[in-house]
């Protein structure tokens, strides 16, 4: 009986850290109302029509993404989100720290 009482606690503590950690991933890629999105495309000739549509969305380019064929845009999500989404295209909150962008020192 100790047993089973102590492989369920352990059960339970590690499925509340499992939902931390999606709970801090959900929370980073989330993208916000206004700013800078990473756009993953992942659809069939997702890649093509990236950039077209992101313009369409009144998207502005800021420069490549740190995945092939990614890019990094600022925009309003209520604009991009769906057209994106029609296009094959992921839409990601942009980090300084997930688009590889580093600090430096002054």
């Amino acid at each position: 009986m100790v047993r089973s009482y102590n492989s369920a606690v352990a059960i339970c503590i590690a499925a509340q850290g499992i939902a931390v950690v999606i709970g801090f991933a959900v929370l980073m890629a989330w993208p916000p109302r206004h700013g800078e999105y990473l756009l993953v495309p992942v659809g069939t000739n997702a890649a093509a029509s990236l950039l077209p549509t992101a313009v369409a969305g009144h998207a502005l380019l800021i420069g490549a993404g740190p995945l092939p064929n990614s890019y990094i845009v600022r925009g309003d999500r209520a604009q991009l989100a769906g057209l994106m989404m029609a296009h094959g295209v992921v839409l990601l909150g942009a980090s300084g720290a997930a688009c590889g962008e580093t600090a430096v020192a002054a």
